[in-house]
């Protein structure tokens, strides 16, 4: 008998296992949103995640997954790139006259990237000699009215350079794109395709972020878009007008991601004397926290947070993701998170926003442990997320550990173990340092095993301030809003 019971309780948790294994890839699957988000990104941007997912084994074929990234290829001109794809494929399922067209396309790329660089070769010619360059620019003479005297350089030869660096951007030449693009907004900041530029310049950043000096650059950009935008709001007119504002901040903010979650952490130290050396922004240790706190400012700016709302609602993942491992630096947007979260249930849930359904609106803290192991799952699966499970992990564990403290006055330490998920040894000791870092008026009974809460609640006089506070200023900003709108349309009549 022993035997038939030994096989008996293998099979059983063989069977367990694989039933765990499908519910976690049905979990991979179901929340990935690269298809999601893709029509928001640059087709540049997609060629990472599309090899981030060729690294997920058992999410997607193989074979699928290399044909989207050669089609993504094709769009472009990245010539070298599509043919090494090419190559690795199997030649008797592809067009046999495709590397003959393609070999064609490269040839043609060539010559018009020698075309444009003759058109702005007086320009190029200042931009490769340094001192030059410096001395324009500690003159202030590095303008198109003084080039076009001095230099040769008319606007003819400054849009041709606007096109060569939207040309190099198109063949993978991210880095000579930055450089091109700064020093067309320099030379051409009223032009019809500065706003633009800006954009190609971050989009390049974007893809090319190994040190904090790229990262610092990055963010400048995207604060300067957002600036650019919010000035935009003003002479926007037409139904039009309004759809394509709230496209370009859905624009922003997908691409934004890229920025706040994938900073390099291992940064090379040859990197000590950009921008962290002034100590405006975080050395490369700091740099992630830093990201962090300004994504979740970033995201929670009215006007953004209304685009999420109304066009892009996916984009709460990072959003809780942020706030939750940023939950000891961040707690005055719990609130509002918790709100924003409610309201767009009915448009979009994955585990993450449960998690926060669970923990701050139902306060249903053994659901809220069993959805954080599927949080854990959506997250190891996820390009932006992925190096984040441990970080949000232990954020959850504090955040449910204080919230169930905060609502009872005496608290069994076994069962509290059991609901942040922690036994063992280290449990009391982990429960000590997370009374202290969250500051709570409590103590630990080791006779009782228990912990003894001190209830100080506010008065209801302050609750009803605290709560009419942001009330107040949102009316007061919808007021002048109003009137403004109304002065508008007075001064058209």
């Amino acid at each position: 008998r022993r035997p038939q019971q030994r096989r008996k309780m293998a099979e059983k948790a063989s069977s367990g296992t694989m039933a765990g294994q499908e519910q976690e890839q049905e979990l991979r699957v179901k929340y990935d949103l690269v298809s999601t988000i893709a029509p928001y990104l640059d087709l540049h941007m997609m060629f990472p995640l599309i090899q981030y997912l060729q690294g997920r084994e058992g999410m997607y074929k193989e074979k699928d997954l290399t044909y989207v990234l050669l089609d993504f290829l094709r769009a472009t001109n990245m010539v070298d790139y599509t043919l090494e794809i090419l190559g690795g494929l199997d030649q008797s399922e592809i067009d046999p006259n495709e590397e003959a067209v393609l070999n064609e396309r490269r040839d043609g790329a060539v010559k018009e990237l020698e075309e444009l660089e003759a058109m702005c070769a007086p320009l190029l010619e200042i931009l490769r000699n340094e001192e030059e360059l410096q001395r324009l620019i500690q003159n202030g003479n590095f303008n198109l009215r003084y080039l076009s005297e001095h230099n040769e350089v008319d606007e003819d030869t400054v849009d041709a350079f606007y096109r060569y660096g939207k040309f190099n951007y198109e063949i993978g030449n991210y880095q000579d794109t930055i450089y091109i693009m700064l020093y067309f907004r320099e030379l051409a900041p009223n032009s019809p395709n500065a706003f633009m530029a800006l954009w190609g310049k971050l989009a390049a950043e974007l893809l090319m972020l190994k040190t904090t000096d790229h990262v610092v650059n990055a963010l400048k950009d995207v604060l300067q878009l957002q600036k650019l935008l919010d000035d935009r709001d003003e002479n926007l007119q037409t139904q039009r007008d309004h759809l394509e504002q709230l496209q370009f901040r859905s624009w922003l903010l997908h691409w934004a991601l890229f920025l706040f979650f994938k900073f390099p952490i291992d940064e090379p130290e040859e990197d000590s004397d950009g921008a962290a050396a002034t100590g405006e922004y975080p050395d490369a240790k700091g740099m992630p926290n830093y990201l962090l706190s300004q994504m979740i400012e970033f995201f929670f700016a009215r006007k953004h947070i209304d685009a999420i709302q109304t066009n892009c609602p996916w984009l709460l993942r990072y959003l809780v993701a942020a706030s939750v491992i940023s939950y000891r630096r961040q707690r005055k947007f719990k609130h509002k998170l918790t709100m924003v979260v409610q309201q767009e249930h009915y448009q979009y849930r994955d585990p993450l926003t449960r998690f926060v359904d669970c923990l701050y609106i139902d306060f249903n803290f053994d659901l809220a442990q069993e959805t954080l192991k599927e949080c854990e799952v959506v997250m190891a699966n996820d390009f932006f997320l992925e190096h984040l499970v441990d970080e949000f992990k232990e954020s959850a564990r504090l955040a449910i550990f204080e919230t169930f403290c905060r609502i009872h006055t005496k608290i069994d330490t076994r069962m509290l173990s059991d609901k942040v998920d922690l036994g063992g040894e280290d449990a009391e000791q982990w429960l000590v340092n997370l009374i202290q870092g969250a500051k709570l008026d409590a103590k630990i009974d080791s006779k009782q095993n228990c912990i003894v809460m001190d209830q100080d609640r506010p008065e209801i006089y302050q609750q009803i301030i605290d709560k009419t506070k942001d009330l107040a200023y949102r009316s007061y900003q919808l007021a002048n809003e109003c009137q403004a709108r109304h002065q508008k349309s007075e001064q058209q009549i």
